[in-house]
């Protein structure tokens, strides 16, 4: 019952809008942050300059 109305309220929205809104924003901080590798596709720091994996250069 208190999903029925709060699902038909404006804080209803609210409360499922700005949890989605602070997901997809740490998901986009955390991409900005890293870098695959073009080799073997490994996930590294954004300032590396060869991939921790197969040695492989980032460049720039």
């Amino acid at each position: 019952m208190l999903v029925m109305i709060l699902s038909q309220s404006e804080a209803g929205w609210c409360l499922c809008f700005v949890p989605l809104v602070a997901v997809v924003v740490l998901v986009a901080t955390l991409r900005k942050s890293k870098r695959r590798c073009p080799r073997c596709a490994e996930i590294n720091p954004r300032h590396a300059r060869f991939c921790a994996h197969c040695g492989t250069s980032l460049g720039r």
